[in-house]
Formats: structure tokens, sequence, C-alpha cells
């Protein structure tokens, strides 16, 4: 009876699989730290929004908040998100923007007087627009009444979703549209008493969602405003 002759056994097989393990393990790990570093940043994100809205109501001013999936999960509110700002005390936004001629005085002094004020000094305003680069949920904002300036602006560049932004009174110059090219949902943009000129409403052209534009009270034109309307048919704006 001839014998079966079995094939020998590999001495590297057993070391093969172990081999394999652990770069399986090091890459689970891997994967693992990188999620949670992201993890980390995103709560970053979400509490710094969170402590600027936060500030500017304390002073005064209107923020809301809605919460997320992360909040939720958490049952964290820090990691809500922004969707309503506004640094003045005229409570929510749509609410501030009403005409100083319909505001009513109590004392009956000049209706004007009645105008939302700014509820932050310079530095607390500066503090405020660099947090609005974590905001990236916020539809309604209104800085008007402030001193916000051209380079504060910057920061709302990235405000894809933003609908509705008021810069009435503020400083901004032409030079500070540039940084709204980047607001393609903008629906809403008041630009009143602002040194805005004709060579500042060009950098708004190509705002195609946008539907009321106003500029009371600044340096713009009737030639500018019939050439901007012409690139903005659908716009409606008020001068």
């Amino acid at each position: 009876m001839s014998s079966i002759t079995l094939p020998p056994k590999s001495p590297n097989r057993k070391l093969h699989w172990r081999h394999v393990s652990r770069r399986t393990l090091l890459l689970v790990v891997t994967i693992a730290a990188v999620g949670m570093s992201y993890m980390a940043v995103a709560i970053e994100r979400q509490r710094n929004q969170w402590t600027a809205a936060t500030n500017v109501k304390k002073l005064g001013g209107y923020a809301t908040l809605k919460p997320t999936c992360l909040s939720r999960l958490l049952g964290d509110n820090t990691l809500a998100n922004v969707t309503e700002l506004n640094v003045n005390d005229g409570g929510p936004v749509w609410r501030s923007r009403r005409s100083p001629k319909n505001v009513s005085c109590p004392d009956g002094g000049n209706p004007a007087s009645a105008r939302p004020r700014s509820v932050l000094d310079e530095h607390q305003l500066a503090a405020t627009a660099q947090s609005l680069e974590h905001m990236s949920e916020l539809r309604d904002l209104s800085l008007a009444e402030s001193k916000i300036s051209n380079g504060d602006l910057s920061h709302v560049r990235g405000l894809t979703m933003l609908k509705r932004l008021y810069l009435d009174d503020t400083m901004i110059q032409d030079g500070g549209l540039v940084h709204l090219h980047g607001l393609t949902q903008l629906e809403q943009l008041t630009l009143d008493r602002t040194n805005i000129t004709d060579a500042g409403v060009v950098q708004l052209e190509g705002l195609k969602q946008l539907r009321y534009l106003s500029l009371v009270g600044t340096k713009v034109t009737d030639e500018g405003v019939k050439k901007l309307q012409q690139t903005l048919p659908t716009c409606k704006i008020v001068k």
C-alpha cells in the first residue's frame, strides 16, 4: 500500500497572514485617527460659531440656531448651526429691516432715532466677523449700522447658503463688494447710505439669484443702475 505524501507546510504562511493583519490594523487605526481628527475640527468650528452667536445675543443682538445631527447625537446645543445673525438691536433680521418712517416713536421724536443700532464695538465686531467663516448654514445676516469694513467683509465670501445680507449705514466701499462674488444664492442685498458707486455695483453682476437690491443714499448713478439692471433683469433695484 503506497503512502500519501502530504505537501510540506509553508514555514512562512503563518508569518505572511500575521503581516497582513498588522497592515490592516495599521490602516484601520489610521482611518480612525483621521476620522477623529476631522470630528474634532468640526466640533471646534461648531462651537466657535455658537460662541460668537451667543455673545451677540448677550449684548442685545439676535441669532437663530438650528440643531444639527451631531448636536442631537451628542446632546450638545453648542454644536448647533447659526442660520440667522443680526449684530444690531433690531431683533430678527426681517423686523430690523423696517423703514424708519414706519417705526413709531413713543416720545414723539424723530423716527430716524428709532433706527436699530449696532451692539458690538470694533473689537467685538472684528471677532464676530472672523467667526462668520464657520457659519456655513447662515441664511440671514445683518451687519447694518455697524463699523464693518471692506476687510471684515472678506469673511462672508464662503457663505454660499446666504440669502439675505444687509449692509446699510456701514463703512463698506466699492472694493468690499468683490467679496460677494461667491454668494450665488443671495436674493436680497441692501447697501443704503454707503459709499458705493457705479464702479462697485459692477461687482454684483454675477449674483444671478438676486431679486432685491437697495441703493438708497449711495453714490450710484441712474446710468449705473440701468447697466446693472440689464445684467440682472429679474432683480428689483431701488435707488
